[in-house]
């Protein structure tokens, strides 16, 4: 009998049970930091990693995603540019299984470190 229960997004299937761990990078605009974490699967763990209560995603040139804080514009002041994207608030990159869900991101942390630039958001 299969226990697991899906957590439909918009975007994906995020599994509740059983989570696997995946590597994912974070970065943090505010302390101008781009580092390793794991990522249980869980979308609170999400929640608890970007410091939000609704996230959306953005996808990435290699397939990998950065998921943000969907208010990020709302309630940040600091925001990073990435592939072109600027987004609000911190992001978490991940990468995408076959069918949807979350795995180890592709990119290192260098290569986020490289292409993203952090800075203090500019409202108009």
């Amino acid at each position: 009998m299969n226990t697991t229960k899906d957590t439909v997004t918009d975007h994906a299937v995020m599994r509740a049970e059983p989570a696997q761990t995946v590597r994912g990078i974070l970065i943090d605009p505010a302390t101008d930091t781009v580092k390793q974490v794991e990522y249980n699967g869980k979308l609170e763990h999400l929640y608890q990693l970007i410091g939000c209560r609704c996230v959306d995603l953005a996808q990435l040139q290699n397939g990998d995603v950065v998921w943000v804080d969907d208010e990020g514009l709302f309630s940040n002041n600091f925001g990073f540019l990435i592939e072109g994207l600027t987004l609000a608030g911190k992001g978490l990159v991940l990468g995408t299984g076959e069918d949807g869900e979350s795995a180890h991101a592709k990119h290192s942390v260098q290569d986020v470190r490289a292409k993203t630039r952090m800075g203090t958001l500019r409202r108009r």
